[in-house]
């Protein structure tokens, strides 16, 4: 539901979704959408916290990594 509010534009719903899902579920593509969402709220540093952690459980997790490198590079 989350990545669905993001999609929409409601950026803030979203992130109540996806911050929600994750700490029930340290799902490595729940932590790249809510790093995502992080991201463009203008949350750069809790969404690479996210992301590091999400990295710890699943270091090679290609969407993750695909996420992660397109908002830092």
């Amino acid at each position: 539901m989350g990545w669905v509010y993001y999609r929409m534009g409601d950026h803030q719903k979203a992130l109540k979704y996806l911050q929600k899902a994750f700490s029930l579920l340290k799902d490595p593509e729940i932590g790249a959408h809510l790093g995502e969402v992080l991201w463009v709220l203008g949350k750069q540093q809790q969404a690479r916290k996210v992301w590091d952690d999400a990295l710890q459980d699943k270091p090679e997790h290609k969407i993750l990594l695909d996420v992660i490198k397109r908002f830092t590079e």
